[in-house]
C-alpha cells in the first residue's frame, strides 16, 4: 500500500486544525453571548426589585413620619383623628412643610385602581371647592387593612381595634398592614406609628424627634 506523502499528512492536520479552532471560536461566541444575556436579565430585574424595594422604604418613611405628628386638634372635646380599617383622617403638617408650623387636613386611602394615596388641604382653608393636594404612595396595592391601639370607651384596658371615631384623644399606636396581588414581589413590613401627641394640644413637636420642644 503506498504511503501517504508527508507534505499531505501536513495538509490534513492543518486543516483539521483550523477546523477546531474556527468551532472554539463559534462556541465561545455563543457562550458569550449567552452570558451577557444572563447578565443583563439579572441586572435588569436586580435593578427593577430595587426600585420596588425602595419606593415601599419611602411609602413606610412618609407614613410613619406624618402619623408620628398627627395633632390632637379637637372640638366640642373631640379630637379631629377619625381613623376606619380602610382609611384615616387626622391633622398634621403637610409632608413638603414638616416642621414649619403649618397644619392640614390629611387623608390616607386606598383608590379603587389600587394606588396608596395621601391627600391634604391645609387646615384654615375652609372651601368647599378647594381642591386637596395628592400624591401617590404606591402603585398596585391589592387590599389596605388599618388598625388602631387604645382605649375606648368600655375597654378595661389597651386593646387593638378596627375603627377609631368620635374619641376625645388620639390612639397609642397606628397599625399599617398592606398586601399585593399575587405574583408581586414586593413585601410590606407591618408598620406600627406611636403619635407623638395624645391630648396634649399646647405641645409643639421636636422635629424629628419623640418629645415635645423643651420638655
Amino acid at each position: 500500500m503506498p504511503s501517504v506523502e508527508p507534505s499531505r499528512e501536513a495538509g490534513l492536520a492543518l486543516l483539521e486544525l483550523l477546523v477546531a479552532l474556527t468551532l472554539t471560536g463559534l462556541l465561545f461566541g455563543v457562550l458569550h453571548e449567552g452570558f451577557t444575556l444572563g447578565r443583563r436579565v439579572w441586572e435588569g430585574a436586580s435593578s427593577r426589585g430595587g426600585a420596588r424595594l425602595e419606593a415601599v422604604e419611602a411609602a413606610q418613611a412618609l407614613l410613619r413620619r406624618q402619623l408620628r405628628m398627627a395633632w390632637p386638634a379637637s372640638s366640642n372635646g373631640l379630637v379631629a383623628f377619625q381613623g376606619a380599617p380602610a382609611g384615616l383622617q387626622f391633622i398634621a403638617p403637610p409632608p413638603a412643610l414638616l416642621g414649619q408650623g403649618i397644619r392640614s387636613r390629611i387623608s390616607l386611602g386606598l383608590a379603587r385602581n389600587g394606588e396608596l394615596e395621601m391627600t391634604w388641604l391645609p387646615e384654615t382653608v375652609r372651601r368647599l371647592t378647594a381642591v386637596p393636594q395628592r400624591a401617590v404612595l404606591l402603585g398596585g396595592v391589592a387590599a389596605m387593612d388599618l388598625g388602631y391601639f387604645g382605649v375606648l370607651d368600655g375597654d378595661d384596658q389597651p386593646r387593638w381595634h378596627p375603627a377609631w371615631r368620635n374619641q376625645g384623644h388620639q390612639p397609642r399606636l397606628v397599625r399599617v398592614r398592606l398586601a399585593f396581588p399575587a405574583g408581586d414581589p414586593r413585601a410590606w413590613p407591618e408598620l406600627l406609628v406611636a403619635p407623638i401627641i395624645d391630648t396634649d394640644a399646647d405641645c409643639v413637636p421636636a422635629t424629628n424627634e419623640l418629645r415635645c420642644e423643651g420638655r
